[in-house]
């Protein structure tokens, strides 16, 4: 049911803000037509088909044809349901920007996660709960829209959080570890970190092989509600920006 309500926020904040969306992209300079009828198009489809062609990691599917822009060709606004290529297969919703050249190539400009509801920061007033209540939920990579992290709590101040990166739909890594929530600093920290490597054939077989079982580091949280990840094993989350998406079941 929370999934269900999710994909109908989601569409109802996209046809509400698509203009703000617009004006905000700076390679979008024209203005953009809302159609009557929402409905995919055979058109909108052949270049979104063409644009995410070689795309890895994440599954999108066009839920809704949102706008289009006249430049020279056409750009599309799509409301995509996406999936991660994991064997979880968590969702999320994003505004997909692709280009449809006059020459009939189609490139992807741009992808816009939709977050439902307000990234969560931890408060330092929490009567003696679990702090760990404040963050708990589904995250997604804004930077490779590839990874996500599922954050749960567990008794006193505890945070219980799996990181997965999909290196192909036969390959995952994955970082599991259980940290301590502080509030006055916002972050959690953790040591005795396993990665492992989860690998799947054609059958579905999965194959588990651990990496280390000694990786330390913290996540911290932004005022904005972004996540960073500091991995001291081997830097690890560098490049990520978690943004949270959900409340996991």
């Amino acid at each position: 049911m929370k999934k269900i309500v999710c994909a109908v926020i989601a569409l109802m904040l996209a046809l509400t803000c698509i203009s703000a969306f617009a004006e905000e992209s700076p390679f979008l300079a024209g203005g953009w037509n809302a159609p009557e009828d929402p409905a995919v198009t055979d058109e909108a489809r052949a270049a979104f088909d063409k644009a995410f062609a070689e795309f890895t990691g994440v599954s999108y599917e066009p839920v809704a044809l949102l706008g289009t822009q006249v430049v020279a060709g056409l750009n599309y606004c799509l409301l995509c349901k996406a999936t991660l290529v994991t064997p979880e297969q968590d969702t999320f919703y994003a505004l997909v920007y692709i280009y449809a050249a006059l020459d009939g190539s189609a490139e992807l400009l741009d992808v816009q996660t939709l977050n439902i509801g307000v990234s969560p920061v931890p408060d330092e007033d929490m009567d003696g709960q679990n702090p760990a209540m404040n963050i708990i939920g589904f995250y997604v990579d804004k930077t490779s829209e590839r990874a996500t992290m599922n954050i749960a709590a567990l008794e006193e101040d505890l945070a219980d959080v799996t990181i997965m990166w999909a290196n192909s739909a036969f390959e995952t890594v994955e970082w599991m570890f259980t940290g301590v929530v502080d509030p006055d600093t916002f972050t959690v920290t953790y040591t005795g970190c396993e990665k492992r490597i989860c690998t799947y054939d054609e059958a579905g077989n999965e194959t588990i092989s651990s990496v280390y079982t000694d990786g330390e580091g913290t996540l911290t949280f932004a005022e904005d509600g972004s996540v960073h990840w500091t991995d001291s094993k081997e830097n690890a989350g560098a490049d990520c920006v978690f943004v949270w998406d959900y409340i996991a079941e």
